[in-house]
C-alpha cells in the first residue's frame, strides 16, 4: 500500500508542477475560473468516465460490506473502492475544471451473493475500463492536455494493478 501511494504521489506531484508552471503570478494566486478549455465530445466522453467509475466505485463499496465477514476479502475490496474513487475524482476534476458540474448517476450495479461472481464482475470491469483508458490516452484531443494524460497514466497504472490483484483473489 505505501510503495502505490509513493507512486501515486509522485505522479500527483508532476501534474501539479506542470499546471504551476503554465500559470502567470497573477493565476497562481488566484481560484480557478472554470474556463472551457475542451471539446464537447471529450467532456462527454470523460462525463461517460465518470459515470463508469461512479458504477464501479459502488459495485465494489457493495460487494465489500457484503463480505465483510469473509475475513479481510471485505477490506481488500473496501481498498479498491477508495482507489476508484480516486479515480473518479480525477476525471471529474477535468470535467469542473471547465466549470461543469459532474453528474454522478450510477449504471447498473451486480447484485450477486457469491464471491466468485463478484469478484470475476469486478475483474472484467477493470480490464474493460484498462482497455478503454489505454485507447483514450492517445486520442489526439486528450495529448493536448497534460494533466489529462497524467490522470490516464495513473488511472491504467491503477487499473493494472486492480486487476492483478483481483485474479489473485480468484485463484485462491
Amino acid at each position: 500500500v505505501l510503495e502505490r501511494e509513493a507512486w501515486e504521489s509522485a505522479i500527483h506531484a508532476r501534474k501539479f508542477r506542470r499546471k504551476l508552471d503554465k500559470l502567470s503570478p497573477e493565476e497562481a494566486a488566484g481560484l480557478p475560473g472554470g474556463e472551457t478549455r475542451l471539446p464537447g465530445e471529450l467532456l462527454d466522453r470523460l462525463q461517460a468516465e465518470v459515470t463508469s467509475k461512479y458504477t464501479e466505485m459502488l459495485q465494489h463499496l457493495r460487494t465489500s460490506w457484503l463480505f465483510q465477514k469473509d475475513g479481510t476479502m471485505g477490506w481488500k475490496i473496501m481498498d479498491q473502492a477508495m482507489e476508484k474513487m480516486k479515480q473518479l475524482a480525477h476525471f471529474a476534476e477535468d470535467i469542473a475544471e471547465d466549470g461543469i458540474a459532474p453528474k454522478l448517476k450510477p449504471g447498473e450495479i451486480d447484485r450477486s451473493n457469491a464471491i466468485g461472481q463478484a469478484l470475476k464482475k469486478a475483474l472484467e470491469d477493470v480490464r474493460t475500463a484498462r482497455e478503454r483508458h489505454l485507447k483514450l490516452r492517445e486520442d489526439s484531443e486528450v495529448r493536448k492536455h497534460s494533466g489529462l494524460v497524467i490522470n490516464l497514466d495513473l488511472t491504467v497504472q491503477q487499473e493494472e494493478y486492480q486487476g492483478a490483484e483481483i485474479e489473485g483473489w480468484l485463484q485462491k
